[in-house]
Parts: structure tokens; sequence; C-alpha cells
């Protein structure tokens, strides 16, 4: 006989979030019934989350139900043609809110009626923080990759006056001001809120005034693991092909490296926009280097990759955690890495790689020592491998989680 009747909700594209999802329902299903609420999403129409290009039938048999609801959204094609019109995107965003907002009261009442022992709640493409919180009545345990960091983070690569047209855009300062007041509420009606890393739990302390427990993501070491092969004069940059995951500062790494001794740079990405990409090539092919691009790479063809690489060169902006570099030390691969968000949490600046100011400069110097030193850079990736292996697992993680919500849930009910 199964041990508890859990729901989980999720509304996620491919990336770590929906890997934490996928690596939840499998050891929580072990013991539990388990059963899935999520939207139906039509697979020829790829929005501009990224929702609806990836196959989850193998979810689908590890739940004991599923229960799909029909996307309430505007056509989702409609959204990807205007992705490039800030204010047509965002006004057909604030369209959405509304529909959205009843899909997710309906969902909430299914949950309720269904009398689970507790809800897990993942972040949603849509509001970050799922909208499902404000109506459930169960208990609900939250575990939050990051909050919405386009309401409470000044936008990235936003200048002079397409700063102010971002600030005098309407549509989208309407959708902020109905999200933050969402927010505000979901957060006191949660359960049990739970985030990755020491990063994330600041920032919503300083946003929120809510210190979350921790509970670190894991990686899989059946996947990811170390070997002794020679290592191709290769670099490696992975997620998705977004402004801020800092891929055109790595190809500028890359430039400043001298030719005689120049790597190539290969990225492993899911998915991204094609705009990316060509900037990207374009910009490689302006500093004589060498980019190959490798989209839909499946995990095992991503540990390839690390185990072929000499480092990984990780820079995105502010992550909230980021499994690249535990992937990358479990597999030997030394990290160079920004020396901000939650990099910081898992590379031993020295040890395990470099952690480097979020400047082509500095970590160029930084890749040179890796470059130019086999010895170091075989002793950094022991190092790498034996710290991964020795608390970063999924074993690890979920063990932790799954005590966490014991406890947590034990304490808002003794």
């Amino acid at each position: 006989m199964k041990d508890k009747r859990i729901a989980i909700f999720y509304n996620l594209p491919f990336g770590g979030a929906r890997r934490v999802v996928e690596e939840h329902v499998r050891f929580f299903s072990q013991k539990n019934s388990v059963d899935i609420y999520r939207l139906r999403l039509d697979r020829k129409k790829v929005d501009i989350y990224g929702l609806g290009e990836e196959d989850e039938s193998h979810l689908d048999t590890m739940a004991s139900r599923i229960f799909e609801y029909e996307d309430p959204r505007i056509d989702p094609k409609i959204l990807r043609w205007h992705a490039n019109f800030p204010w047509v995107r965002d006004f057909f965003r604030l369209l959405d809110l509304p529909p959205y907002y009843r899909l997710s009261r309906r969902m909430a009442a299914d949950i309720d009626a269904g009398d689970y022992d507790y809800v897990f709640l993942h972040n949603c493409a849509f509001t970050t923080t799922p909208l499902i919180a404000l109506f459930l009545r169960s208990p609900t345990v939250a575990y939050l990759q990051e909050f919405n960091r386009q309401l409470y983070e000044a936008p990235p690569y936003i200048r002079g006056h397409r700063l102010r047209d971002y600030r005098l855009n309407f549509p989208r300062r309407l959708c902020t001001r109905q999200l933050k007041v969402w927010d505000r509420i979901m957060m006191t009606r949660l359960t049990v809120l739970i985030c990755n890393s020491r990063h994330s739990r600041e920032g919503f302390f300083r946003i929120f005034g809510i210190a979350p427990d921790v509970c670190y993501p894991g990686y899989d070491p059946v996947v990811y693991w170390p070997s002794e092969g020679q290592r191709e004069n290769l670099v490696l940059s992975v997620g998705a092909l977004w402004g801020h995951k800092g891929h055109d500062l790595a190809v500028d790494v890359i430039g400043l490296i001298e030719e005689t001794h120049r790597p190539r740079i290969a990225f492993c990405f899911k998915r991204g926009s094609q705009g990316t990409q060509n900037g990207l090539e374009k910009r490689a092919k302006g500093l004589g280097v060498m980019a190959e691009f490798h989209q839909g790479a499946s995990d095992d063809e991503v540990a390839s990759f690390y185990r072929r690489s000499k480092a990984t060169i990780y820079l995105p902006l502010m992550e909230p955690f980021g499994l690249v570099p535990l992937e990358s030390m479990a597999c030997g691969t030394p990290v160079i890495g920004a020396n901000e968000g939650g990099i910081r949490e898992t590379v031993h600046d020295g040890e395990t790689g470099f952690l480097v100011d979020r400047r082509p400069e500095a970590a160029a110097q930084a890749l040179k020592q890796v470059l130019l030193n086999p010895s170091l850079a075989e002793q950094m990736g022991k190092a790498g491998a034996q710290w991964a292996a020795s608390r970063w697992t999924w074993e690890h993680s979920l063990e932790n989680f799954s005590e966490m919500v014991v406890k947590k849930l034990a304490d808002k009910f003794s």
C-alpha cells in the first residue's frame, strides 16, 4: 500500500527546474501515490516560454494519474510571432492573465477535492510563483527555484532609450503590478517554502521577508561520471540560448586566448532563440573562434561533451543555482564560473575550478591556467569529481528534501 497521496503541479519547459520536477516524481512515486497536474500543450506550437517542445511521456509512466487541462492562453504561435515586439507581446500576456487565473482556481478546486496529504508546487513558466497557490486549501510544499526576477530585478541588457521604452511599456506595468500583488498573497498561503540555494534564500527574504529552507538539487552519477581519457582542445558552454546565460561572454573569452592554443567552443542547449544563435555565430567568426552548436543533445551526449572538454565556461547573470557546474565537476571537468549567484555554493575557487568576475578578461586568465597547465587541470578535475560525488547526487538531495518536508509539515500541524 502506498504511504501518502501526493499531487504535483508544474508548468515548466525543459531545463534545470524541470529536471527537479522529474526527480521529485521519480523519488516520491516509489513509496507514494503521485498524481500530476499540468497543462495540455500543443507540441506543434512551441511558445515563447519554451513550453510544448519536450516529450513528457516518461513522467506519465511514473505517476499514478495524470490530469491535464487545456491551455487557456491566446494561440502560442501569435505570442511567438510577436516575441520581438515588447509592447505587443506584453499586451497579449496581459490578456492571458484572467483566463489563467480562472484555470488556476479550477485546478485548485480539483486538487482539494482529491483529498491529498499534501501538494508539491513547482515554478510556473507564466507567473514564476504558481498561481494555483492562491486558491489551494490543501497543505502545500512549494519548491521554488527562484522568484520572478523580471518583477524585482533591473532588466539586463536594456540601456538608454530602450530602458525608457521599457519603463513606459503600459501593458508590462499592469502585468507587473498584478503579479506582484498575487506574489505577496501566495507567499503567505504556502504551508512550506523550500528553495534551491542560499542565494535564492537571501532573495526571498529581501523581497518577501521570508527565509525558506534550502535544499540543493543534484546530479545523476549514472550519467555524469569522470573519465581518464584524452581531452580535446575543446571548451563547453551549456544552457538555453538566452542573453542572460552569458554565452556571448564565453565566445569573447575564447577570442582572448592566443591562436596557438585557442580551443574551439561547443554550445549544448535544448531551447533558445535563433537570433541569439545567429548573433553568437557572427561574434565567433569576427573573433576567429571555432564554434559549434548542438541543440537537443541528450543527457548522455552532454555528459560525453563534458568528458571530452578541457573546461566548462559558465557565466550566467546571477544564476540562482545552476546544475551545469555540478554536472561538469562530476565528469572531472574544471569550471570557469561567475563569482556570483548560486555558482559560489558549488564551485570551490582554485580547487574544482575558478570563480571569476563576469568579465571576459578575468575568465580568459583563469581558462589559460587550465589550458596551459595539464597537471592543474587534472588535479582540479579529480577534486571536482570527488566533491560532486561526496554530497551532490540526486539520492543525497532527495533524501534531504524528504526529511525536510516531513519535519516542516510536522512542525506546522503539531
